[in-house]
């Protein structure tokens, strides 16, 4: 395929990008407190290689096949405030009302290894393409943290501990302002995450250096198959009926390759 002139028809090189993670999500965790985490954006990044052979040459559509390695790192990070604690304590010879407002907080970080392989679509050999393709990921790791807080004094705490917290595996920080209830690796989680693909890039060559291409790109990322999906008992929703884990990761690429022709 030729593209502004160019005629090397194989490319090799190294990906990087910025990416903005959407999850989306209904989930609750601990029974003791049964709050719902919602939707949250956050920041990750990618990183891999990519290889591009060109396919289809014509007048009117030039093609590319390009595939994709890459790391990824797609975290979750969402807060919410909680109900207002109330607490009377010894002031002097008389007592005072102390008023403490609470924070809920869910820390979610996951790693991948991707797959990528898309078709790029050049409109009568324009350097803008179009870009298309499935992709699939396997988790390499995925930790989860769930915190309650006290938050807006400092003469409040949780003096008064849930029954077995250790044997349930929760924990008391900051002097017994933080109540972590999870601080472990990300419960029932799907190992492969299966997405789809849609975004558009932009070729710039270097003219005499006609093998090497810096190729700009947005890609979005559609996740097709759940993070997690579970059933839980102990968490109702507010009709009463059996909580249902839900989640899904899409994700906003802005990245770059940097590619040789060979």
């Amino acid at each position: 395929m030729e593209i502004a002139g160019r005629d090397n028809s194989n490319f090799l090189g190294i990906n990087i990008c910025y990416v903005l993670t959407d999850h989306l999500l209904s989930y609750r965790y601990s029974p003791d407190f049964c709050k719902l985490f919602k939707n949250a954006s956050n920041s990750g990044l990618s990183a891999g290689i990519s290889a591009m052979i060109n396919i289809v040459d014509t007048d009117i559509l030039s093609s590319s096949l390009s595939s994709r390695l890459k790391y990824e790192y797609l975290p979750y990070s969402s807060s919410f405030q909680g109900d207002v604690i109330k607490r009377i304590v010894p002031k002097g010879t008389d007592f005072e009302l102390i008023m403490a407002e609470t924070e809920h907080n869910l820390d979610v970080s996951y790693h991948l290894v991707t797959i990528e392989s898309n078709i790029i679509l050049y409109p009568f050999k324009k350097k803008i393409g179009l870009i298309l393709g499935p992709s699939i990921s396997f988790v390499l790791g995925s930790h989860m943290i769930e915190k309650f807080r006290i938050i807006g004094s400092n003469k409040i705490t949780f003096d008064q501990k849930i029954p077995d917290w250790e044997q349930l595996g929760y924990k008391y920080e900051d002097n017994d302002k933080t109540l972590v209830y999870y601080d472990r690796k990300t419960p029932n989680i799907n190992y492969m995450r299966a997405g789809f693909e849609i975004g558009i890039n932009y070729t710039i060559d270097f003219g005499d250096y006609d093998n090497i291409r810096l190729i700009p790109q947005i890609i979005f990322n559609k996740g097709l198959t759940k993070l997690m999906n579970e059933r839980r008992d102990d968490c109702l929703d507010k009709d009463g009926n059996t909580e249902i884990r839900d989640w899904f990761v899409n994700d906003l690429a802005f990245g770059i390759d940097l590619m040789i022709g060979f």
